[in-house]
């Protein structure tokens, strides 16, 4: 099982480290801390990318 933590996963996605800290505070992103630490499983992440990426559905608010 792959584990990131909170820089390697903001590396991945191409985001800053407070954009997934702010996804891990609010639980749009499911994590665990070892001591102060965070780290995120790959389920976690594939979970966070299917819940985000809903084919037929808009992300924008432009249609309202």
């Amino acid at each position: 099982m792959k584990i990131y933590t909170v820089k390697s996963l903001a590396l991945e996605f191409k985001v800053s480290e407070l954009t997934i800290r702010r996804y891990l505070e609010t639980g749009k992103l499911i994590g665990f801390k070892v001591g102060r630490v965070w780290r995120i499983t790959q389920d976690s992440v594939d979970n966070f990318i299917s819940e985000n990426t809903k084919t037929g559905e808009r992300n924008d608010r432009t249609h309202l």
